[in-house]
């Protein structure tokens, strides 16, 4: 019994107290990320080369499409805050590879 009530405890910090999720809410959330992130790599590669900013680009945009597939009612998740927050970090970044 104590083994039980210590995991409980233990899990709860990797989010034991979370509600369930369906598993087609779980699968549109990792195919939507997949298909987003493919599309930015596949326009990445046609543009060409890009100086190794590719990493920066992906994971970037790989945050974000948690955001938006994953937790779309969050604040950070809305429209605003992804094209403002990417644009800008991509105005921030760009001259340091220049």
């Amino acid at each position: 019994m104590a083994l039980r009530s210590g995991l409980k405890k233990f899990l709860y910090y990797f989010g034991g107290d979370q509600p369930a999720v369906a598993w087609a809410e779980r699968m549109r959330s990792v195919f939507g990320a997949f298909i987003g992130l493919m599309l930015v790599l596949a326009m990445a590669k046609y543009l060409g080369e890009l100086g190794g900013l590719d990493e920066w680009l992906m994971a970037s945009l790989g945050a974000s499409a948690l955001l938006v597939f994953a937790l779309p009612q969050s604040p950070m998740a809305q429209p605003w805050a992804v094209i403002a927050g990417n644009t800008l970090s991509a105005l921030v970044v760009s001259p340091l590879f220049i």
